[in-house]
């Protein structure tokens, strides 16, 4: 009886990669095989008689190991799910494609013109709304020192402190001056953000140079299936852009794209979408002559590849890249972390929202004030249509004046002969009656704007428009009310920059980069757990004028009270306003408190008259001290007396106090307990004054 061949042959991985040969005759009957953790089981039915399967490393392209009929199988289902998701939202298109008019940049339809020569002006609300907005958001977000901040868990060590300081200092270093361009890219992301409502960062590592890279991509070029609530949840989305032949043959030659057969002239020109028409218009530019570019659809989706079923018949999430006219599939690659037993997909994209919206999508100036933006477009250009006719009238002309043609034409500043009485010339022409421009049309623009004013925040209750002897409460609550829809798109906007963050800390810690740091070791070794990597924005405040106004209300409060906070924070207040105003050296401009010498009450006095610090030291004769204060301050004037009333009072209460301090400290030193001597009575004031620094009696 022959022997029972075994069902299973179980080859256990070595290494990262391992190419499986059958060539046992056993083994040569192999039929299918499948992955399973860190071992390749063969089954043993006999339906391949040349069985085969690659097993490789997390990072390798798997579009190299497939055949041409799944490729294309993949590539037919990309297609499907772009073409479903492009229709999906057709009129969302149409709405950017609208609101581009609004801004002036797309010329107004001829039907929009009520007659031949109208004006064609728009009005710039929107305009000045995404500007302000861009303009502030940078300031905040992306200062010049960097957009990075890192903290430490609780209780840090110098070394963790240290830790922290050498990541931060790297990633704004990788922000600011190697990656030149992600400012210029965060500066025109934001701008599109306020228009358009919604924009997607891209965090990737380029296919030519290798370098880790964080660029904006816009809603019109991330198709999102409709039903998606969120990228994390979704089950596939696509970016569309372009790629010059050239730049995917480097990718290909750096191993990035797979080999295969790219020809000039099998392309076609891309999809020209509204938003890119309106792009060119902006530009003053034609698509004329683009006619051979590939357009690459990258698609981040769960999949199941047939001859490679890493899931077991569960679709795994995968980053396909395939060129939309040849449909060849460039590249396949794994969309988990290589640790990540459960195979969760990763997001590589961070979702920026200016508004909230009811779908997937966010809302934008467009969607919220285009209406208002075209009603005051039309307002203003028949504001102008009817001073231009008002000004510059016209009317009729009768053919012949008193029997004879009429052939006149007016110059301004001379007189023309005319061969008709004054009565034939009136009766010769005839001017309609042109009215002047409405005043309701000017009260209706003016209400309009202030509207849109409002709601984009483009107008600011300034510290300086309110008394500056109002309650600090009060001054605190016009900033907050002035800037409420800005706070609240700051905060969204500060906790998709985390999001961006979280995503290079992931692709810095899977690739090499040069560490410009001698001590710490690499960098992945200062990625860990210990530092948290966050935006420098404050989520609560929303720009430099907030700042400024929130330091001059807590100056308005410590001044009001220099007895409660006393001298030192005074110094802190005065020099916190200082730097938030962005004064050079302002830590030599208000004087360390520590550093005032010791002053007999004399030279306090005088000190205090003319505006400068002065501090009570333990040891002083403070009775003398404070009746030579009270002495001299009664002296004054009442204009001089209301001059130095807080200081001096902050000052005598110092001295009081040390007072109270010394003679504690002594009751407690002859042995009388503490609570016996906090109902002893104080001894009265020394009338006469002695030397600064002599011991009280």
């Amino acid at each position: 009886m022959a022997e029972e061949l075994p069902t299973e042959i179980e080859v256990e991985i070595a290494g990262p990669s391992l190419d499986v040969v059958l060539t046992d005759p056993v083994a040569m009957a192999a039929g299918g095989m499948a992955l399973d953790g860190d071992s390749v089981l063969v089954a043993i039915d006999g339906s391949d008689p040349a069985a085969r399967t690659v097993v490789t490393e997390h990072g390798a392209n798997l579009a190299e190991h497939l055949d041409e009929g799944e490729l294309q199988r993949i590539a037919s289902q990309i297609e499907e799910w772009v073409d479903e998701d492009r229709r999906s939202r057709a009129e969302w298109d149409d709405c950017l494609n609208d609101g581009m008019e609004t801004l002036g940049i797309a010329p107004l339809a001829e039907g929009d013109k009520l007659f031949k020569g109208a004006s064609t002006v728009t009005h710039p609300i929107i305009a000045e709304a995404a500007v302000q907005f861009a303009s502030r958001a940078m300031e905040e977000l992306f200062p010049s020192g960097g957009p990075v901040k890192c903290k430490t868990v609780p209780g840090p060590t110098e070394e963790m402190l240290e830790q922290a300081r050498r990541v931060e200092g790297f990633f704004n270093h990788y922000l600011t001056d190697v990656d030149e361009d992600y400012y210029e890219d965060s500066d025109q992301m934001l701008f599109i953000l306020a228009l358009h409502g919604h924009i997607f960062r891209k965090i990737y590592e380029d296919p030519i140079t290798g370098e880790a890279k964080a660029r904006f991509v816009t809603a019109s070029n991330l198709l999102v299936p409709y039903t998606a609530s969120g990228l994390k949840d979704a089950d596939h989305y696509t970016q569309v852009f372009t790629m010059s032949l050239n730049d995917i043959r480097k990718a290909q030659r750096s191993g990035h794209f797979r080999e295969v057969d790219l020809k000039e002239g099998s392309f076609g020109p891309p999809e020209q979408s509204a938003e890119q028409e309106s792009k060119d218009e902006s530009d003053r530019r034609s698509p004329n002559g683009v006619d051979d570019v590939p357009e690459l659809y990258e698609c981040h989706c769960n999949l199941v590849l047939g001859g490679l079923d890493e899931g077991g018949g569960i679709a795994l999430p995968y980053i396909v890249t395939m060129e939309r006219n040849t449909r060849q599939v460039l590249s396949i690659y794994r969309n988990w972390d290589p640790e990540d037993q459960r195979r969760l997909k990763q997001v590589w994209f961070a979702s920026y929202k200016y508004l909230e919206g009811l779908g997937f999508y966010g809302l934008g100036l467009f969607h919220v004030l285009g209406n208002i933006a075209q009603s005051c477009g039309a307002i203003l250009r028949a504001i102008i249509d009817a001073g231009a006719f008002s000004n510059v009238q016209g009317g009729f002309v009768a053919k012949q004046g008193g029997g004879r043609k009429l052939d006149i034409t007016l110059e301004m500043g001379r007189w023309q002969e005319i061969d008709l009485s004054p009565e034939e010339l009136k009766n010769a022409f005839h001017t309609p009656p042109f009215r002047e421009p409405s005043q309701t049309l000017l009260l209706t623009l003016r209400a309009l704007i202030e509207a849109a004013q409002r709601f984009s925040s483009t107008t600011e209750a300034m510290v300086g428009d309110a008394p500056s002897t109002g309650p600090v409460g009060t001054t605190m609550a016009l900033i907050e009310q002035a800037s409420k829809v800005f706070s609240a798109i700051h905060k969204r906007n500060h906790r998709s920059l985390k999001q961006e963050l979280r995503c290079l800390v992931k692709l810095f810690r899977r690739r090499g980069v040069e560490y410009p740091y001698e001590t710490g070791g690499s960098l992945q070794a200062d990625l860990d757990n210990r530092v948290d990597i966050t935006p420098v924005s404050d989520p609560t405040i929303v720009s430099n004028t907030q700042r400024i106004a929130m330091a001059q209300a807590a100056q308005q409060l410590v001044s009001a009270k220099p007895n409660l906070y006393g001298p030192e924070n005074q110094r802190m207040v005065d020099l916190a306003l200082l730097k938030t105003m962005k004064i050079p050296e302002a830590e030599l401009i208000v004087k360390d408190y520590t550093e005032v010498q010791e002053m007999d009450p004399v030279s306090e006095n005088m000190a205090i008259l003319t505006g400068k610090p002065v501090k009570a030291f333990p040891g002083q004769h403070h009775d003398a001290h404070i009746e030579a204060h009270l002495t001299f301050f009664n002296a004054l004037p009442p204009q001089g007396q209301k001059a130095v009333e807080a200081p001096g009072l902050a000052h005598i209460a110092e001295h009081a106090a040390l007072k109270y301090r010394e003679l504690i400290e002594k009751l407690i030193q002859s042995g009388i307990p503490a609570e016996a001597a906090m109902r002893m009575p104080l001894p009265p004031l020394v009338p006469q004054l002695m030397p600064p620094s002599q011991p009280n009696g």
